[in-house]
């Protein structure tokens, strides 16, 4: 046809695909929060009953979603298996029960973390977060 002639079309040229290495992700989120609650366990020692022979579990006072306190060792407790899973009263059936012992058990603490989940950064350091965790963990192990 007379307008090919007068304005050619021209094939797509295709442009080579450069192969990027991707670094596959860290998520240092999740290995602060686990390293934080190995720590807290690390005590030996149940919280609330005071058993050294049932599994040990770090549970936090106030839940994970709250990034401010996620991994601060601060707002994990070490609890029993039987405390925080398996009692009629364990740390999830009856939270406002246990949150009242919490208070009493440590005064100024469940403020302390309610202030820093109130008032905290957008932007959370979890590399950071987790360096410091270990340097920690470090400390206790050579304790």
């Amino acid at each position: 046809s007379r307008k090919e002639m007068i304005y050619p079309v021209k094939k797509p040229t295709k442009t080579p695909k450069i192969k990027v290495k991707k670094r596959k992700p860290t998520n240092y989120k999740k290995k602060a929060i686990e390293l934080a609650k190995k720590i807290v366990r690390s005590q030996g020692y149940c919280d609330k009953c005071g058993s050294t022979t049932r599994q040990l579990h770090g549970s936090h006072v106030f839940s994970v979603r709250h990034e401010a306190t996620a991994a601060d060792l601060t707002n994990i407790i070490c609890l029993c298996a039987y405390c925080h899973v398996f009692s009629k009263d364990s740390w999830h059936e009856e939270p406002i029960e246990n949150a009242e012992w919490f208070k009493k058990k440590y005064p100024g603490r469940y403020e302390q973390l309610k202030e820093k989940i109130n008032n905290h950064e957008k932007y959370i350091d979890w590399e950071g977060i987790y360096a410091d965790l270990k340097l920690i963990e470090k400390q206790k192990n050579n304790g």
